[in-house]
């Protein structure tokens, strides 16, 4: 049985966009590696943010209200089988504490 040519280019096209996965997903592990490092090398120096001529690094801190994903789905289907009639959204969420480091291009003027 011979392949038509859409079969073949479509086989082509999925290879194509699985190596740009993998691809991808080697980049994003090499630039969390890179953060974890220069976390690192700032956190050794007590420093929260630096400026440099390639660009700026900084920590932000913040917190933010995330759901509860078990507790969610619990409440959908109680209401969906009519035995939750009110629902209370503190059931449903909690506070995340969020700490990561920002990196921004740029330069300083000389």
């Amino acid at each position: 049985m011979t392949k038509e040519k859409w079969n073949e280019e479509a086989e082509e096209l999925i290879d194509t966009i699985l190596d740009f996965k993998e691809k991808s997903k080697r980049t994003q592990e090499d630039l969390d590696s890179a953060k974890c490092e220069l976390a690192s090398l700032l956190e050794q120096h007590n420093v929260t943010e630096y400026i440099g001529k390639n660009g700026k690094v900084n920590f932000v801190d913040f917190e933010r209200e995330g759901l509860v994903k078990d507790n969610v789905v619990e409440t959908v289907d109680g209401v969906n089988k009519g035995k939750i009639k009110s629902i209370n959204m503190k059931d449903l969420t909690k506070e995340i504490k969020v700490h990561f480091i920002n990196v921004r291009g740029g330069y300083l003027c000389d």
